[in-house]
C-alpha cells in the first residue's frame, strides 16, 4: 500500500451494491481509495498482476465466477493481500469453507457498516504476518545480527541461556507477559511462563533440541500463564541459535484464532445437527402423515353400498377425525415456514385480556371431548387488576400461543390438574400454563423450542407424537409480536410454559 492510497480490488456483479461499498469506504477511510471492479476469472489474474491490490473484496456468487476459485488463484498468488467475502446472505458451512479456504472475514451486506472494521483488521493482520514472516527469515540468514532484528520480529520474542534464564525479552514480550523489561531480563526462566500440563514436554523438547537427539519439534502451541494468570494459546517457534548456547523463541498469541476456530467446529456441529434433525423430522413427518392418511384410504374403501346408515356415519366420523388431524399436520408445516419466511401478518389492536380467555375457556371445553381419555381438572387465575385491562398487540397470535401451551400440557399429562391464566409483572402481561406432567430436563429446555425437537426424541410414542413444531411455532410467534415465550420445569414434577408481553397502549 503506497502512502495515502489504498488499492481495493472488487468482484462485484452488482451496480448499486459496488456503489453502496465504495460511499461506505470513502467515509471511514481519510486515504485515497482506488477502486477496481470486475466479476469474471479473467480480470481477476490481470488485475492481481498490474492493478497489485491492497485488499480483495468478493460477493460470495458471481454469474461467471465465485468466490472458493477466486480464493484459491488469490492464495497462490496474492497469499499476503487480504481477501474478505462480501455477500447478501451467507450460511455457517459456507462461511466456514471460506476461511478453511483462505477468506481472511467474511461481511454480510446487510451489515456493511462492518466492512471498514473488518478491512482496517485485516490490514493490520496483514502488517503481522509480514512482520513475522520477514523477522524469522531474517534471524535464519543473520544468526549473527540477531540484536539488530531483535525489536522488530512483530512477536514477543526472548532469547534465554541453556538453563532457561531470559536475558532478553522484546516490548511485544513485556505486553503479553505483563511484566517489564527489569522484572524479567536475567531474573526469570521462560518456564515460569508455562502451564503446568505443557512444562514437562517442552522441557524435554528443550533438553533435546540441545543435545540434537530425540523429538524437538521447532513450532508447536502451547497454553502461557501472563503475570495476571491469564491463559493463553501461544504458537511458539524457537530455536537454538548456533554457534552460542543460547536459543530465540518468538511467541504469537492465538487466542483469538483457537476462538475462531472453536466457533466453526460450532457451527460445523451444528451443521451436523441440523442435517440429524433434518432426517429425523423427515421419518417422523412421514409416519405422522401416513397415520391419518392410511386411517382416510383405510375407512373409505371399507365404505360400500350394502353396510348400515350406522356403520357408514361412524365410519365417515373416523375419516373426518383423521382428515382433521392431517389438515393439523399440515397446518403446522406451512405456519412455521411462514413465520420463519417473515410472511406472517402481525394484526396489533387494542382489545382486553378477557377477551382472550373467552376464546381460551371455550377452546378447553372442546379439548374435554378431543381427549376423554385424560382425567384432568382445569384451573383458570387471572390477577383481578388485569381483568378489565386492555393491551395492543394480536390477540389471535396470543390465543393460539396459549392454546398450543394447553395442547402441550395435556398430551405430557396423564392425570391431576392444568393451572392457566395470566398475570402482572412490572409493564408486562405473562400469559401461563402450568401442568403436572412428565417435566423437562435443564438441558433440553432451549433445544424444545427449535423446530422438530421434542422431550423425547428418541421414543416419540403415539402418546406423545407430534412433528415437534407447536413450541417452534410458539417461539416464532412471539418473536412476532415483539413477546418472549421461556419455560420452568423439573422432571416428574411438571412444567410451566409462559408468554410474556410488555402492555403498550395504541
Amino acid at each position: 500500500m503506497n502512502s495515502g492510497t489504498l488499492k481495493i480490488l472488487m468482484l462485484e456483479d452488482n451496480k448499486n451494491d459496488a456503489e453502496l461499498i465504495q460511499e461506505q469506504l470513502r467515509l471511514n477511510f481519510q486515504e485515497e481509495l482506488v477502486f477496481e471492479i470486475i466479476e469474471d476469472e479473467v480480470n481477476f489474474l490481470k488485475c492481481l498482476d498490474v492493478f497489485k491490490p491492497d485488499i480483495i473484496l468478493c460477493d460470495y456468487i458471481l454469474p461467471f465466477f465465485d468466490a472458493i476459485k477466486a480464493l484459491e488463484i488469490a492464495v497462490q498468488i496474492a497469499p499476503l493481500t487480504p481477501f474478505i467475502i462480501v455477500t447478501g446472505a451467507i450460511t455457517d458451512e459456507a462461511a466456514a469453507e471460506s476461511v478453511k479456504n483462505g477468506a481472511w472475514d467474511y461481511v454480510v451486506k446487510e451489515r456493511l457498516n462492518r466492512l471498514p472494521r473488518a478491512i482496517k483488521n485485516s490490514l493490520k493482520l496483514k502488517v503481522e504476518k509480514e512482520k513475522t514472516q520477514k523477522a524469522q527469515q531474517e534471524i535464519f540468514e543473520l544468526k549473527n545480527l540477531y540484536q539488530t532484528i531483535f525489536e522488530n520480529t512483530g512477536t514477543a520474542t526472548i532469547i534465554f541461556d541453556e538453563n532457561g534464564t531470559i536475558f532478553l525479552a522484546n516490548k511485544k514480550f513485556e505486553i503479553l507477559s505483563g511484566y517489564k523489561r527489569h522484572e524479567i531480563e536475567n531474573k526469570l526462566k521462560w518456564m515460569v511462563f508455562v502451564d503446568e500440563q505443557d512444562l514437562n514436554k517442552m522441557l524435554t523438547y528443550h533438553k533435546n533440541r540441545r543435545v540434537g537427539e530425540g523429538e524437538a519439534p521447532n513450532q508447536y502451541e502451547f497454553t502461557f500463564i501472563s503475570k495476571d494468570k491469564t491463559k493463553k494459546n501461544i504458537l511458539l517457534t524457537v530455536d537454538v541459535i548456533k554457534e552460542t548456547g543460547n536459543s530465540v523463541a518468538s511467541l504469537l498469541d492465538i487466542t483469538e484464532i483457537k476462538k475462531n476456530q472453536l466457533e466453526l467446529i460450532e457451527a460445523k456441529e451444528k451443521a451436523d445437527e441440523g442435517s440429524r434433525l433434518k432426517s429425523s423430522f423427515l421419518a417422523n413427518v412421514s409416519h405422522e402423515l401416513r397415520t391419518p392418511l392410511n386411517a382416510i384410504i383405510g375407512f373409505s374403501s371399507l365404505m360400500n353400498n350394502g353396510m348400515s346408515l350406522d356403520r357408514v356415519v361412524q365410519l365417515a366420523t373416523l375419516i373426518n377425525s383423521s382428515g382433521s388431524h392431517l389438515l393439523e399436520i399440515i397446518d403446522s408445516l406451512i405456519c412455521i415456514s411462514k413465520l420463519q419466511a417473515r410472511m406472517e401478518m402481525f394484526d396489533p389492536k387494542s382489545f382486553k385480556i378477557n377477551d382472550v380467555f373467552d376464546v381460551i375457556d371455550a377452546k378447553i371445553e372442546e379439548k374435554a371431548d378431543q381427549y376423554p381419555h385424560k382425567e384432568i381438572k382445569f384451573f383458570k387465575k387471572v390477577d383481578s387488576q388485569l381483568l378489565n385491562t386492555s393491551i395492543f398487540s394480536d390477540k389471535n397470535k396470543i390465543i393460539n400461543v396459549v392454546d398450543k401451551f394447553i395442547v402441550n400440557a395435556i398430551v405430557y399429562s396423564q392425570t391431576l390438574k392444568i393451572e392457566y391464566g395470566a398475570k402482572i409483572e412490572d409493564n408486562s402481561v405473562i400469559f401461563y400454563v402450568k401442568d403436572e406432567g412428565i417435566g423437562i430436563h435443564k438441558s433440553m429446555q432451549d433445544l424444545i423450542f427449535q423446530p422438530f425437537r421434542q422431550v423425547d426424541e428418541l421414543c416419540i410414542t403415539k402418546e406423545t407424537g407430534g412433528i415437534g413444531l407447536g413450541l417452534a411455532i410458539c417461539k416464532e410467534t412471539a418473536n412476532l409480536i415483539s413477546g418472549e415465550v421461556f419455560v420452568e420445569s423439573e422432571p416428574g414434577i411438571g412444567s410451566t410454559f409462559f408468554l410474556k408481553l410488555s402492555i403498550g397502549k395504541k
